[in-house]
């Protein structure tokens, strides 16, 4: 029996975390006794938990399901026990490391690594054995996930998916890295599934050290085959593998995991091909990436991380600044907006601009493909204000770039938090640039549900929520900053900016404000002002940020490049599109100078430049630029691409307002195409082009095509949000049109009423769209002669003149 004296060389961390365990068995339920105090009285707090079922064995123990018994019905409240068996020689002989592993799962407990790390709940023991009791992961590991088909065709995810996860752990690895502890056995089995797709990807990591001694099995999952994920110079590929350094070989295990969730399978067939590979007699096998089409920048971080020299890896933190990471800070990818067709007085085209966004975390998303469910949406994020607008939607400047940061409103789905129907079209977010990484929404940007703060709040933090700026008690500045990022996933964006205000105060003084940590803290700022669409403190703070990175890096630097582009998306959020233009065309010179025609980052500039000049209504010119970035995307991410897409999409818009309708029909018609193969047919950015397409056909007058294709989309369109979604109104309106064209006027007058009254109880009565539906109700009343008969309807004099027959 191990001898587990806590006086005998336990620190205090292991020593606080240790729970007093009883045990007790009927034949039938075994259960574990917990006792603690209950403060300052004698009597003791007792908790029994239940042992359900076994999730997991391995040559050295078991993870057991447990249930804590409760008084009062209530949720459930479970947790999963790791059981290790250890011998009184074996601890006797390796207490230290033992101890040092109980210390690191305490640590990463804290607060403030919550959502990157499983929760440890405390240690007991019993008789030859250690017991480890955690957060309970009801989905799963990742290794589970890849290997269900349903769930995973092929065992491997799309990139952006694998992206947003590789940033996850990133963060994690660098979190333990930066506190002296290393992982040793990083692995997709040691990987936990928080929630996952149609939900964004939160994952968290665990078995931090210990199972490289307790053996090859991990929660609920056996995985053979760690052999896979060890670097060359633990196999003994390389120099002394007593001397290996675990940090970069962590990297390397991070680079396997990497891999194989892209490709589903290992990167190495089998050991002979990591000897040659280490001897430089092959280069790094990157065949499979490439014949998916993975970004190059996603094969480029790979091989950086898999060098066979341990030195030449990238460490966490270099990995982190890499532009492929980096692509997880910005927004989704651009998508289209839906915008309104203008409504001039009576033949003109109505339309109430409505996309609809999903409603991912566009900070968390990559920028492969949308995996946003269909059920999922958020309103558009801003749609031109135009006078014949019915706008249910309020233009708000951003569309998405290439690869994302922006969202405007004429971005259809890109992914923000706000939802016309939840908080009103006037909160609509703002994307931020393309490829051209938003810096600000970084490493820190989780899936909107976490809960990263749960359990009983402390003094500290709820004094902090009634006064963010009351921050003088946190242990240090990391702790302060890691508290902001929580806020600002919880969306208080107001607090997250108090405190992110604070941390920059600190950064001015030191490190100073020539130094990257400052800049990078500004970007934070920046972004939560964004939130709170405080558009001209966001424009001051990013001004600021690009003197001090032209100082800082350089003019011809990539970060200064960002800088510029953050700040002119700055200036397109509040609509001063021609400002917003020469900034970008400044980026665009500046992206090719220092990156090149094709890198990622000039074709988002690229993008944007295009957005600004549509904005200010000179549509050829626009169409001549989108036309050369499409060109550029397909070259370089390919046609079905989502950016590639994005551009297509607004390609076909430039054409629709030059009143080429059949031009504009036949590029839509591609778009939507693509767009059903690579999204799915009910996916918002599909939902959008159906509907610009029977817009299009509708402006040629092919009258019965369009009704089908407006019916079609708005039965889609009440499927997914309901029948009084204020998204609904524009489609039906338009349905109605159509009809009213083909001269069923009986028909038409049915719909508008029902759109009618959908109008007025979704935007009330005196709303200019409101308006648009009663007159052509009117109309159509008058066609059917039943006008006389018809009530109190109003009769918008100043437009149509005198009564109609």
């Amino acid at each position: 029996m191990a001898n587990l004296d806590p006086s005998d060389g336990f620190t205090d961390l292991v020593r606080d975390s240790r729970l007093q365990a009883t045990f007790r068995s009927d034949g039938q339920q075994s259960c574990t006794i917990h006792t603690r105090s209950a403060g300052h009285r004698t009597r003791q707090k007792r908790e029994i938990w239940i042992h359900k079922q076994d999730l997991g064995y391995g040559g050295y123990g078991f993870v057991q399901l447990q249930l804590k018994e409760a008084p009062d019905p209530g949720l459930p409240q479970y947790r999963a026990v790791k059981s290790i068996r250890v011998s009184e020689n074996d601890f006797r002989s390796k207490r230290s490391q033992y101890v040092r592993e109980l210390e690191s799962l305490a640590k990463f407990s804290h607060e403030k690594y919550t959502d990157f790390f499983v929760k440890f709940s405390g240690w007991y023991a019993s008789p030859g054995w250690i017991h480890i009791a955690m957060e309970y992961f009801e989905l799963g590991d990742l290794q589970k996930y890849l290997s269900d088909a349903q769930k995973c065709p092929n065992n491997r995810l799309p990139e952006d998916q694998v992206l947003d996860i590789a940033s996850q752990v990133l963060n994690a690895l660098s979190m333990m890295h930066g506190e002296l502890f290393a992982h040793r056995d990083l692995k997709p089995a040691n990987i936990l599934i928080k929630s996952h797709p149609p939900d964004p990807w939160w994952v968290k990591m665990c078995d931090l050290g210990l199972s490289k001694r307790i053996g090859d099995f991990s929660g609920s999952t056996m995985v053979p085959g760690t052999r896979n994920f060890m670097p060359p110079e633990i196999l003994g590929f390389i120099g002394d593998s007593k001397a290996a350094d675990p940090y970069l070989g962590d990297m390397w295990s991070f680079g396997e995991t990497i891999f194989q969730a892209l490709t589903g399978q290992p990167t190495f067939d089998n050991p002979t091909s990591i000897n040659r590979y280490c001897n430089d007699q092959i280069q790094f096998p990157d065949a499979a990436l490439r014949d998916l089409g993975v970004n190059e920048d996603a094969i480029g971080f790979i091989g950086s991380v898999m060098n066979s020299n341990p030195s030449k890896r990238l460490t966490a933190d270099e990995a982190l600044g890499h532009c492929w990471i980096k692509l997880n800070a910005q927004a989704p990818p651009e998508e289209e907006d839906v915008r309104l067709p203008k409504a001039s007085d009576d033949s003109s085209r109505w339309s109430l601009e409505v996309p609809f966004r999903p409603q991912m975390n566009r900070d968390m998303l990559a920028t492969a493909e949308w995996t946003t469910t269909s059920s999922d949406y958020d309103s558009p994020s801003n749609m031109r204000n135009t006078a014949t607008s019915l706008g249910v939607h309020k233009s708000s400047s951003q569309s998405l770039s290439t690869k994302g940061t922006g969202d405007d409103a004429e971005t259809p789905p890109v992914e923000d938090e706000t939802s016309i129907a939840k908080e009103g079209r006037d909160t609509l977010p703002n994307n931020e640039g393309d490829t051209i990484q938003n810096h600000a929404e970084d490493v820190a940007l989780r899936p909107q549900s976490s809960p990263s703060t749960k359990g009983e709040p402390t003094e500290k933090t709820e004094a902090i929520r009634e006064d963010p700026a009351s921050i003088k008690d946190f242990e240090n500045i990391r702790d302060l900053r890691s508290r902001a990022e929580t806020y600002y996933r919880e969306k208080q964006y107001h607090s997250a900016e108090q405190m992110f205000r604070k941390v920059l105060e600190h950064d001015i003084r030191e490190p100073g404000r020539d130094h990257l940590d400052t800049i990078k803290t500004m970007e934070r700022v920046a972004s939560c002002l964004k939130k709170q669409r405080k558009h001209e403190e966001r424009e001051e703070i990013l001004r600021e940020m690009f003197h001090f990175s032209e100082q800082v890096s350089g003019r011809k630097h990539p970060g200064t490049c960002t800088s510029l582009h953050q700040l002119a998306l700055s200036v397109y959020d509040q609509e001063r599109y021609r400002e917003a233009e020469e900034l970008f065309q400044k980026t665009l010179s500046l992206c090719e100078e220092v990156s090149g025609r094709e890198h990622l980052d000039t074709l988002d500039a690229q993008c944007w430049l295009a957005r600004s000049v549509f904005e200010q209504k000179r549509y050829q010119e626009a169409e001549e630029v989108f036309r050369k970035n499409l060109s550029l995307r397909q070259k370089v991410l390919g046609r079905e691409h989502p950016n590639t897409l994005f551009t297509q999409y607004w390609l076909a818009q430039s054409v629709f307002e030059q009143k080429r309708y059949q031009e504009a029909e036949e590029v839509l018609q591609k778009n939507l195409s693509l767009k059903e193969k690579v999204l799915g047919r009910e996916h918002p950015n599909t939902l959008f082009t159906q509907y610009w397409l029977a817009q299009s056909v509708f402006e040629q007058k092919r009258y019965h095509e369009a009704e089908e294709a407006f019916r079609k989309n708005l039965s889609l369109r009440e499927k997914i949000l309901g029948g009084e979604h204020p998204d609904i109104l524009d489609i039906q309106h338009w349905l109605a049109r159509s009809v009213f064209e083909q001269k069923r006027y009986q028909e038409a007058e049915e719909v508008f009423q029902k759109n009618l009254s959908l109008m007025e109880k979704v935007l009330g009565r005196e709303h200019p769209g409101t308006s648009v539906t009663e007159r052509w109700l009117n109309k159509s009343l008058s066609k059917t002669e039943r006008k006389k008969n018809s009530g109190p309807v109003r009769v918008l004099k100043e437009i149509f003149g005198s009564t109609s027959k």
